[in-house]
């Protein structure tokens, strides 16, 4: 084809196309509007948040994402944060009850919390825990994607505090029942101790009285040549066998006066009613524990959050309706004692959990800019408005010329 044969063919298509300018136009401005929908329809925001956690290992991450997903803490949370805003609240329940919800939970490994910030996303090496946890959500909304991403970082704390508090009433029902039963034992021997001791104690005051004015002969702890003044002289001429001396571990209990070994045993037997008045008291504290531990358990759990647990069980604790006659201080000291342990879970889930680094307030769109969209949408549209008026221009000759 020469030359001349490709500017006819090139001044006829821009005849054709100044011939159909408005047309073009008109396919122009549909194909950029259609473009522009496609390209709103299809906006997504992206919102990153990081919560600082205390120390977690991997297989307590997974416990904790599990129980994240309770609808339960979705619930509470969400009508706390989203309490005006029902469609929110709708949204955050379909959140959690997608099978992909662990992949919006992405965990930081680190060995220091000198500066997240710095801390690439990775698997753990040697030595490392997760010290925080970052959360990203995608939506169509900017406000949406922000709200959900810090729902999100509540949630896994929320999540945290409710899985801590369940295998702490799990664990103490077993503890306090293992403690009680090793009590009843214990309480068992030394009233048997005590039993023996006792009749020790009253033999001994039998022999006291029959032999009111006994002492000690002699000093029989340690070995002396001295002759006892009752002992008669040995006479090697006589025909009795020489006296042969008792064992020395037998001296002590063989010539210690009644008096002194009565004093030993009432001493003794003291000491363990005393021990026995302290078990007492621990198997009242420990009674006391098990019948709470029993009513907490039988709450619905799967109906509380984390933090309304945490408040329940501290109401529980605080309630008249657990006090009974305490004259030992007995409900106190117990109630004390759990009080102690709940503080902790206060301090290190609901303090503990902070948010590190919250997500802007106009998130990211995710993918391409709005610039490189308008010069793919100008030059996509002007491309297909080109060639369909062409095509239909081609079309209409082809009818005339058969």
């Amino acid at each position: 084809m020469s030359n001349d044969e490709q500017l006819i063919h090139i001044g006829a298509v821009g005849r054709v196309l100044y011939t159909a300018r408005w047309l073009v136009a008109s396919l122009f401005v549909v194909f950029l509007a259609a473009y522009a929908l496609a390209v709103w329809l299809g906006a997504s925001y992206s919102a990153r948040a990081v919560i600082r956690t205390p120390d977690l290992t991997v297989a307590e991450f997974k416990r904790v994402l599990e129980t994240a997903a309770d609808q339960a803490i979705v619930s509470q949370v969400s009508a706390r944060d989203f309490k005006d805003d029902a469609h929110l609240a709708a949204v955050a329940g379909d959140v959690a009850r997608d099978p992909n919800f662990a992949d919006h939970f992405v965990p930081i490994y680190t060995i220091s919390r000198t500066d997240l910030r710095e801390t690439a996303l990775a698997t753990p090496a040697s030595g490392e825990q997760i010290l925080a946890v970052q959360t990203n959500v995608d939506s169509r909304d900017r406000r949406t994607a922000r709200q959900l991403a810090l729902l999100l970082a509540e949630q896994f704390a929320d999540g945290a505090l409710k899985s801590a508090l369940v295998d702490y009433v799990t664990y103490q029902r077993g503890t306090v029942q293992s403690n009680a039963d090793r009590l009843d034992a214990k309480q068992a021997g030394d009233r048997a101790l005590l039993e023996r001791v006792e009749q020790k104690i009253g033999e001994l005051r039998k022999m006291r009285g029959m032999y009111p004015d006994a002492e000690v002969p002699y000093p029989t702890n340690v070995p002396s040549s001295a002759t006892p003044p009752e002992a008669k002289p040995f006479n090697p001429m006589a025909r009795e066998p020489r006296p042969v001396a008792p064992p020395l571990t037998d001296a002590p209990a063989r010539y210690l006066s009644p008096v002194a070994q009565l004093v030993g045993a009432e001493s003794e037997a003291i000491n363990i009613r005393d021990a026995m008045r302290e078990s007492d008291r621990k198997r009242r504290i420990l009674d006391w524990q098990r019948d709470f531990f029993t009513k907490v358990a039988t709450l619905d759990l799967t109906s509380l959050s984390g933090a309304a647990l945490l408040n329940r069980l501290e109401s529980m604790l605080k309630s008249s309706a657990m006090d009974s006659a305490d004259p030992d201080s007995v409900v106190r000291e117990a109630r004390a004692t759990i009080l102690a342990d709940l503080s902790v879970f206060r301090a290190r889930y609901v303090d503990g959990y902070t948010v590190l680094r919250m997500p802007p307030e106009r998130p990211p769109r995710v993918g391409p800019s709005l610039a490189v969209h308008l010069v793919g949408g100008v030059a996509a549209s002007a491309v297909l408005a080109v060639l369909l008026t062409l095509a239909l221009r081609w079309r209409r000759l082809s009818a005339v010329s058969r």
